[in-house]
């Protein structure tokens, strides 16, 4: 009999309807936008009953005599069959349910919703699984009959082909055209697994039905429609296996017989509408229930013609054979399914293309009639025969090798390239770019083509308006310029389009090609410059003004561009990674201006797992970021050139379909700005987002605890404070109040943690905390801090690193100096070495004799001259540092100046860098007491080059009860020479200095301004003053401190004009024999001023100076010492 089709019924309104049937068949259950749900006996039931479920119900399906529907609130409902009464709800979405369908068995539900979210749903164990990937709402899901596998279609235009156990998708294919919602979309795509095996999964693809394999998930064939003008929309296998259905949107319903790839029959709608819904009879499998847009319901019978039927039934049989028992098979009806396969293959050949779980091979039969007894049996007899061998051997002899298959683990499929914030190119009205600069959207509808450009800042420029006839899909906003790139189309080649708007000329646009087969897949905008990728793994650079610069190629297929100034970093794929992941690679380049170098070169770029890049960036300040599609945001420490993670949006979501889109990132302030999406991966382009700001938080452990609130502010504060020293070395403008607000703040979390450290007796990790502070100021709080809580041991160990810190502090002032002053005084360095040099030269023979005369009166004193001459070199060393040309001192010879020891004075034993003179230090004058609490320091060691006895100590004197304790905490710090320069008269220091050689510019500048910086900032430390005077001194114009050289250099002319040198000459000469006079305070102490040590000698005043007395030995001294401490 021919396809009959019975009259429609008029069943809902006008919307999305669906149908089903109940499993015995003698229902016909149909659902609509009104919210009924009508049970059917038949078409010519003209009484119907009547279900309400809800507003409206968008699918529907039965099993185990329980109903389920798909609500607009969000939900899929239980209902009892037939009162329709509520049983619970199955699960829930965030948005509306699109598509569901059950297992075989009833047990699985799999759903998808327009969140873009799946769930497989165990009924009966209301456990659940959810499966996140698409970024579109969904249109169509379907189970495996194997419940190993499900399938996914989307209004993104992919099927995804997931695995129920991994929860990870194992193939994306993007088939099908591309929309923003359901009502939106060309076709429903309904997704259908051949029934019992699930070996072949259909797809409606345009016009076409693609059948895919299962395992390799190949395409192993297509079935086309003949004369069918609208695209598939609904697929449905039948209960056997062998036929499938097929709806149009023009109304087309074909029937096809799957095994010979052929239509056997189609019908149309009567008025052309598109069908929506379909379902097989489960019973006799020859009636089809169809349901319309417009709500109207109808049923096909006779679908299977009868010349169809007879090898439906052998193969049914031919299946059931494999289920009867040893001693239950018939031997007849075996051999009647032999001969009736014999037959059938006879009249028509195999199909390459037929199931191979329903066509059974002759071995098959073999093995079924070789039906051998069980293992009770006691003779071992078969009824196949004794010679079990020579079947064996027949049955091997048939056998046809199978191809040998790949059973690893599946490739990730690789991700797309994309534009950083930036929404789908498939949307009518979509984001082209949203950054710091402004807005571009584009408009695609039939009636109009377009681009709007809107800046955010309208004193940059004008909003701006483009025709885009070209179909430019790229685009990239700047301060300088708007770029927009389109791909190949057609005949016309991919173009790259620069409005300059920035230009000063009158030809504000420009436009190139790109060579033939060439694409344009990414492009950015940098200052100065602009770069494109393409898909042939080039990057192309141009000027901002058109000419082309250097073509950069790259290791794999691009995914993102981002430019910044003139950095460019460039993301692309690396290699194929783990399964369900991304290998991506990273390259950070400096193009623009004189020095061209490579950052970062091809390391991996971090992403997290199962995820993509989502967005690609530079904060304002210029610091490379990323954010993938987890929502975790990473930043590039560029000291360490690694990616450290600041902040996870997902941690602001307050449902798992929300996510934020960022659009831009600042490190000062700390600011995250994004566009929050409820429900979709996107923002719609009207009503126009708004902004919200995220903070940042590093993932640190113990984040609920005031140790790890404390830690995470800081290394946040320290990650995010990195862009200041670039930006310093690149010649951006520092803001100075940002810089001291970041730097406090983080000077304020270290104490707190020292401060927490100390009250929890973390006495070590306190003194590691003081490692991370960057003053000497900070370092006297903590000194002071431990020694009033009584940690003498702490405060011993962090005034030995406040030691150190000076020590470098001052290297390297110092060495700043020389750099500074090098560019400035280089001429003048030249004429002072040529001016000087005889000078020198004298100094160093008059100084000569009589240490040489010295050394030969005695060896073992000669030693200890060498030493002092070492120290006197190392003095006129530091004075060269000081005159502001560093060029100078390797073709210099140094001046070898034998000083006089000064009473009660010993040689320094600290490094020269300790006897430097600092024009900074305190003047000797000040009283300086120690405090009750650091007095403890006052015996400590310090590490000496020079081994010297020290003389026996004074007398202590009273204390008083208040001091200044940070000028007693580094008082320690001070060398022995230091002490001696400081309590020697001012006079006698200026008659040892070389009168030759000019301060240099900066010490001459101090002293002058000296007194006015301590006026105007008198709460600073001295520390602090030196660094503000330095800073000062950095801000004057070269020609300024070219002038206070020449005033340096005038000031020591003036000064010897006024002494004649040959006096200066015979002083230094009378100085070096013989000591100054002091008067005793009284009879019993010693007299220390009445006798100088030079060179080993001891001279007494009073007698004969050629006679020389040896001194005493060390005991000798001590007991003299002691003695007259002891006189009264």
């Amino acid at each position: 009999m021919p396809l009959n089709k019975q009259e429609m019924r008029m069943g809902h309104s006008e919307g999305q309807t669906d149908v089903c049937y109940e499993e015995t068949g003698n229902h016909i259950l149909t659902c609509g936008s009104d919210g009924d749900v009508r049970i059917w006996k038949s078409m010519d039931d003209d009484d119907p009953e009547s279900i309400n479920v809800g507003d409206a119900a968008y699918a529907i399906a039965m099993k185990n005599n329980r109903l389920y529907t798909a609500s607009e609130a969000n939900t899929i409902q239980a209902h009892t069959f037939p009162e329709g009464s509520a049983d619970g709800i199955v699960t829930r979405f965030t948005a509306p349910v699109t598509h569901f369908c059950l297992s075989e068995d009833g047990e699985k539900l799999l759903a998808g919703a327009s969140d873009f979210t799946l769930k497989y749903v165990d009924i009966e164990g209301s456990n659940q699984k959810s499966f996140h990937g698409h970024n579109a709402p969904v249109l169509s899901v379907a189970i495996d009959p194997k419940h190993e596998y499900i399938a996914s279609s989307s209004c993104d235009g992919t099927l995804k082909i997931w695995s129920i156990a991994d929860q990870s998708w194992e193939k994306s294919v993007s088939l099908i055209p591309k929309c923003s919602d359901v009502s939106l979309s060309k076709t429903l795509c309904r997704l259908s697994w051949k029934p019992q095996v699930g070996k072949f999964l259909a797809v409606p693809v345009e016009k076409e039905i693609h059948i895919y394999e299962r395992d390799s998930w190949d395409l192993a064939f297509t079935l086309t429609p003949q004369d069918v003008t609208g695209f598939i929309s609904v697929t449905a296998w039948s209960p056997c296996g062998h036929f499938m259905a097929s709806a149009n949107t023009d109304g087309h319903i074909c029937i096809w017989d799957v095994n010979t790839r052929e239509c056997i029959d189609r019908t149309k709608h009567n008025k052309g509408l598109a069908i929506c819904g379909m379902a097989w009879h489960p019973a006799n499998g020859n009636e089809i229930a169809y349901t319309d847009v417009m709500g109207q319901v109808g049923v096909l019978d006779n679908v299977i013609p009868p010349d169809r039927k007879t090898t439906t039934q052998v193969q049914v049989f031919k299946q059931s054979a494999d289920l009867f028992d040893d001693d239950a098979v018939d031997e007849d009806f075996l051999d009647a399914v032999t001969q009736a396969e014999v037959e059938n293959a006879a009249g028509k050949p195999t199909n390459e293309g037929e199931d191979g779980d329903d066509v059974m091979p002759a071995t098959q039969h073999k093995r079924i009639m070789q039906i051998q007894d069980d293992d009770n049996s006691m003779d071992g007899s078969s009824r196949a025969g004794d010679d079990g061998a020579s079947v064996m051997s027949g049955t091997m002899d048939t056998m046809v090798p199978q191809p040998t298959t790949y059973e690893g683990p599946k490739p990730t499929p690789l991700q797309k390239p994309f534009i950083p914030a930036a929404t789908p190119v498939h949307l009518a009205s979509r984001f082209m770019k949203w950054n710091s600069i402004g807005i571009i959207r584009c408009y695609d509808t039939e009636d109009e083509s377009s681009i709007d450009v809107e800046f955010h800042d309208t004193s940059v420029h004008h909003a701006m308006h483009f025709d885009n006839q070209l179909n430019r899909t790229m685009a990239d906003l700047s301060a300088e310029a708007v770029l927009l790139g389109s791909e190949t189309n057609g005949d016309v080649p991919s173009q790259l389009v620069c409005y300059h708007f920035a230009s000063w000329d009158n030809q504000k646009e420009w436009t190139t090609s790109l060579p033939k087969g060439e694409n344009i897949k990414c492009l950015t905008l940098g200052r100065g410059w602009l770069a494109v990728a393409t898909d042939k793994r080039l990057v192309r650079l141009f000027s901002i003004g058109g000419m082309q610069r250097e073509i950069l190629a790259i290791p794999g297929p691009v995914v993102c561009l981002a430019g910044h100034g003139n950095q460019l970093i460039i993301v692309y794929h690396a290699g194929t990674g783990v399964p369900g992941e991304q290998c991506l690679g990273v390259q950070l380049l400096h193009i623009g201006g004189k020095r061209k170098r490579c950052v970062v070169s091809g390391d991996r770029l971090p992403v997290s797992p199962k995820a993509t890049l989502a967005w690609l960036g530079f904060s304002a300040e210029g610091t490379p970021c990323t954010v993938d599609s987890e929502g975790v945001v990473r930043l590039l420490n560029r000291s360490l050139l690694s990616w450290i993670q600041i902040s996870n949006t997902k941690n602001h979501s307050k449902s798992r379909s929300d996510h934020f889109w960022v659009v831009g990132l600042n490190e000062s302030p700390q600011q995250l700005r994004c566009i929050q999406c409820k429900g979709a991966a996107f923002p719609p382009t009207l009503p126009r987002p708004s902004i919200m700001v995220l903070p940042f938080q590093v993932p640190l452990c113990d984040l609920d605890t005031e140790k790890g609130i404390m830690e995470e502010a800081y290394w946040r504060a320290d990650a995010l404070s990195k862009h200041i020293e670039y930006g310093a070395s690149q010649g951006y403008e520092i803001d100075e109040m940002s810089q001291a607000q970041t730097d406090r703040e983080k000077q304020e979390n270290i104490m707190k943690l020292f401060a927490l450290a100390c009250r929890t007796d973390r006495e070590y990790r306190a003194s590691e905390i003081c490692q991370l502070m960057t003053s000497q100021h900070a370092v006297t709080l903590a000194i002071k801090y431990a020694s009033r809580s009584r940690r003498m041991a702490l405060a011993e160990r962090l005034n030995q690193l406040a030691q150190q810190m000076m020590e470098e502090e001052m290297a390297a002032m110092e060495t700043e100096q020389e750099e500074e002053e090098h560019d400035g005084y280089y001429s003048n360095a030249t004429t002072t070495k040529r001016s000087s040099s005889s000078t020198e030269w004298s100094t160093l023979s008059r100084s000569k004799a009589p240490t040489h005369q010295a050394s030969r009166q005695d060896d073992e004193d000669d030693n200890e001259e060498a030493q002092e001459e070492e120290v006197a070199m190392e003095d006129d060393e530091c004075d060269d540092d000081d005159d502001g040309m560093p060029e100078m001192k390797s073709r210099k010879v140094p001046t070898i100046l034998i000083k006089p020891k000064k009473d009660g004075v010993i040689t320094s034993a600290l490094p020269s860098s300790q006897t430097r003179k600092n024009p900074f230090k305190r003047s000797s004058s000040e009283s300086q007491v120690a405090s009750k609490g650091s007095s403890v320091f006052d015996s400590m060691k310090k590490l000496t080059k020079l081994k010297a006895k020290s003389p026996p100590e004074k007398p202590s004197e009273p204390k008083q009860k208040k001091g200044k304790t940070q000028s007693t905490l580094f008082g320690n710090m001070k060398s022995p020479r230091q002490k001696e320069k400081d309590e020697s008269n001012k006079e006698g220091t200026e008659q040892t200095m070389p009168v030759n050689k000019p301060p240099s510019a900066f010490s001459y500048w101090l002293t002058e301004n000296q007194a006015s910086l301590a006026e105007e900032t008198p709460e600073l430390s001295e520390s602090d003053l030196i660094k503000l005077a330095t800073q000062k001194w950095r801000s004057l114009p070269a020609e300024e401190k070219k002038d206070w050289g020449a005033k340096a250099k005038r000031s020591v002319q003036s000064l010897e004009a006024d002494t004649d040198p040959k006096e200066n000459a015979a002083q230094e000469t009378t100085e070096l024999t013989e000591g100054k006079k002091r008067k005793l305070p009284h009879d019993g102490e010693v007299t220390q001023g009445s006798e100088k040590r030079v060179k080993g000698q001891i001279k007494v005043k009073g007698q004969d100076s050629s006679i020389v007395k040896r001194p005493l030995l060390s005991s000798t001294n001590s007991k003299l010492a002691g003695f007259a401490f002891k006189k009264d």
